[in-house]
């Protein structure tokens, strides 16, 4: 971040909120197999707002506490979204594509949380859970994530409000 401000605070408060609050919301498919995470949809943030990366991270690492897969889930799948994060900032900077920079939620997703299930002694199969996560992330990445996206995109001719990009 390049000053701290109240207004990033709040926001990544907000950002934090919301997706535990959408994690919670859904449990307990919020951490199977099937990984039904519509706050996932909120994973296109760091493209506007470099503060939703350390958001979207701490977010994940609380509601991962509710996690059945215990350290695992809040270590590993907590680093995965940062990854992540990171890698969807780097690549929409790089390439203007949004499409491209929200591909690392969805695949690191797909690769890591069926080792965090096959490692927490699952018996599913990982390629099954490879399938159905990279299914679901695409979903609600994509589904939730790309409308929002451009709602954001068009909503920054506003130069105020909280939401406001000052990256």
């Amino acid at each position: 971040m390049k000053n701290f401000t109240t207004r990033k605070l709040v926001r990544a408060g907000i950002v934090a909120g919301l997706y535990i609050g959408l994690t919670l919301i859904f449990l307990p498919f919020s951490f199977s197999g099937i990984q039904f995470r519509p706050a996932e949809g909120l994973t296109f943030l760091p493209i506007f707002f470099s503060d939703s990366v350390i958001s979207l991270f701490v977010g994940c690492i609380l509601v991962n506490l509710f996690s059945s897969f215990g350290i695992l889930d809040i270590v590993i799948g907590s680093l995965t979204t940062l990854v992540a994060s990171l890698l969807t900032r780097f690549i929409y900077k790089k390439t203007s594509s949004v499409f491209l920079a929200l591909f690392p939620q969805v695949l690191l997703n797909a690769i890591f949380v069926p080792v965090i299930i096959y490692l927490s002694g699952m018996t599913e199969g990982y390629f099954i859970n490879f399938v159905s996560i990279f299914i679901s992330q695409l979903i609600f990445v994509y589904g939730i994530g790309l409308p929002l996206y451009y709602l954001f995109k068009k909503q920054q001719k506003n130069k105020t409000g909280l939401f406001k990009n000052e990256d």
